[in-house]
């Protein structure tokens, strides 16, 4: 994440949290969990990106590498020398396993991502819970809280 949009996020942040002071110092519980939620929301939403950014800086890299591999193999000319033709066929292999590899690498990021998208509503609320409790504690005791 670049230093600016680092920035922007924790301003966000700090406005939620703003926000959720306040509604909590004044008891507004139900405008409290949808703000709650919404944070929940920019951070997965933060977080997702900055997970698929990562991965495909990752996976175009390989992927760059390998078709390389690729176009070397095959511009090597099998009438040089036998050796040669053993060390193509070996290479070939090798460029074909790199690439089953680099399809089971996307693959399984696409289930990963499915699975966490499947458990959002359960982790939203989880979050909205917890977050509640800790802000009905601040709520109790608003003179040792004050940030």
């Amino acid at each position: 994440m670049t230093q600016e949009l680092a920035k922007q996020f924790n301003a966000e942040v700090e406005g939620h949290r703003r926000a959720l002071l306040y509604l909590a110092s004044k008891r507004e519980w139900e405008a409290f969990k949808a703000r709650a939620g919404r944070l929940f929301e920019y951070l997965e939403k933060v977080e997702a990106s900055e997970r698929e950014r990562r991965f495909y800086t990752i996976f175009y890299s390989i992927l760059a590498v390998l078709t390389l591999g690729v176009i070397i193999v095959l511009g090597l000319m099998p009438q040089l020398s036998a050796g040669w033709f053993y060390q193509r066929r070996s290479l070939i292999l090798a460029a074909l396993a790199g690439c089953s590899f680099e399809l089971f690498f996307y693959l399984n990021f696409r289930w990963y991502v499915e699975a966490r998208m499947a458990g959002f509503l359960r982790r939203r609320a989880a979050f909205i819970r917890s977050i509640e409790q800790d802000f009905r504690t601040f709520a109790h005791n608003p003179g040792e809280n004050r940030a």
